[in-house]
């Protein structure tokens, strides 16, 4: 292979190339290269030739770090402390401190460029290295190019304010928004867009429409109109009152009228339906003490109801006396169970009802009385609900109390006794029971 002549700056210029690339291991070619891979100064890697100063010294051309001048003779370590460079005279440095100087005065010497140009020239003269190394600058330029002093400035980099639109301009955007006549757009869509959204949303809406109605079938299906599937929560029955007063408290003075009336009139209202001629007319008279049952027949059919008279509420009832009692200091309450759907109270025994007073002596009231009586007949039982049982009206227990101490708050509980009844649950007092004060004045 034929040896190429080459300038002491040239020399001193690929030298100072090859040092830098083995120091630094970048920053032309990109890799590291082996600077001892051929015993020639002059080396050729396919296309590629690079020079190394250490090679070219072990030939015994030494090379000056400071011009690139030649000399002839190194020491037997390597060094180049005896070697004088030819234009100055001075000592050439030790190996270590050249490749530092050179590598120092690299970039100072030639640009990227030009070192390129200089050092990666193949045998034809072309360079192709000096190509793809411009390629990859232009990649990795952008990303690794420093910020300038004009970078710096962030007023450049805020938001320039939009110039203000007129009236017209804005009014013209929406026609074109509206319908744009030269794509033939409407509100941003074309016909044919249009027509899929309308046959995708309607056939979503005409399914799921569809699933719902097919969901409600089944439900309704599965669950009877007369019966519920699911009753263990209602059972066993609680108690309600009339009247309830302001949160069920019973407070007035007999001699003050205005004080008692509105209990007289919710009394009055809530035995509207008990009257005789209404019961003799909707109901049939049961003087069976037994449990009415009607499961024979038809689901769907009427079931019969027995008779509850008002006038069977004596004292109480509003008959003999119109103010239930309220004028004398001696009210009345009307108690009634409340109804479950198939439920069969006392499990073949009735169920009764007391009332006392609670934490208080049984003096302050001395007498308690119970209209017709204290029991919940069997024959009102069981209940079918309101679509069969349509002119059912549930037994009555009328209370009147006799002989209340005056002034006196008074909390009284009235609570149903008999086979499957709670009444003592700590968690609701209204389960089996009902409670209430009751204060009479003068």
């Amino acid at each position: 292979m034929d040896s190429v002549e080459m300038t002491p700056a040239e020399v001193s210029a690929s030298s100072h190339v090859t040092v830098t690339v083995n120091a630094v291991q970048v920053l032309i070619y990109g890799k590291k290269r082996d600077p001892f891979r051929s015993p020639s100064s002059r080396v050729h890697s396919g296309t590629e030739t690079h020079y190394d100063p250490r090679v070219v010294a072990s030939h015994g051309d030494v090379l000056c770090p400071r011009c690139g001048c030649q000399s002839d003779g190194e020491n037997e370590n390597g060094d180049n402390e005896k070697g004088r460079c030819h234009h100055d005279g001075l000592p050439f440095p030790p190996l270590e401190r050249s490749l530092r100087m050179m590598e120092s005065n690299l970039t100072a010497d030639l640009d990227g460029d030009q070192l390129r140009a200089h050092c990666l020239t193949n045998s034809d003269g072309e360079t192709e290295r000096k190509q793809e190394v411009a390629e990859e600058g232009e990649e990795g330029g952008k990303e690794h190019q420093p910020l300038g002093t004009e970078d710096l400035n962030f007023e450049k980099w805020k938001p320039k304010p939009k110039p203000r639109r007129t009236c017209g301009q804005m009014m013209a955007d929406v026609k074109r928004f509206l319908w744009n006549p030269e794509s033939r757009e409407f509100m941003g869509r074309t016909g044919q867009s249009w027509s899929l959204i309308l046959l995708f949303y309607t056939s979503l809406y005409v399914f799921l429409a569809a699933m719902s109605a097919a969901f409600m079938w089944a439900l309704m299906w599965s669950i009877s109109s007369y019966t519920p599937t699911y009753n263990d929560r209602v059972v066993p029955p609680g108690l309600t009152m009339s009247p309830r007063g302001n949160g069920f408290h019973i407070t007035f003075n007999a001699s003050d009228r205005s004080s008692w009336v509105t209990y007289v009139e919710a009394l009055e209202n809530y035995l509207e339906p008990y009257n005789d001629s209404t019961q003799e007319l909707r109901n049939m008279a049961c003087t069976r003490e037994a449990y009415f049952s009607q499961h024979h027949g038809d689901e769907a059919a009427e079931r019969k109801a027995c008779q509850f008279k008002r006038s069977w509420l004596g004292g109480c009832s509003g008959l003999q006396d119109p103010d239930f009692g309220y004028s004398q200091g001696k009210p009345c309450i009307i108690l009634q169970m409340n109804r479950i759907i198939g439920y069969l109270p006392g499990y073949g025994t009735p169920v009764n009802v007391t009332c006392a007073l609670k934490k208080a002596e049984p003096e302050m009231i001395r007498e308690i009385e119970f209209y017709p009586n204290n029991i919940f007949s069997m024959m009102y039982y069981p209940y079918y609900g309101k679509l069969r049982h349509v002119n059912y009206t549930s037994p009555l227990v009328a209370v009147r109390f006799s002989g209340v101490r005056l002034d006196t708050d008074l909390r009284v509980r009235c609570q149903l006794n008999g086979k499957g009844i709670v009444n003592d649950s700590p968690a609701d007092p209204f389960l089996g029971g009902v409670s209430f004060s009751l204060e009479v004045g003068a």
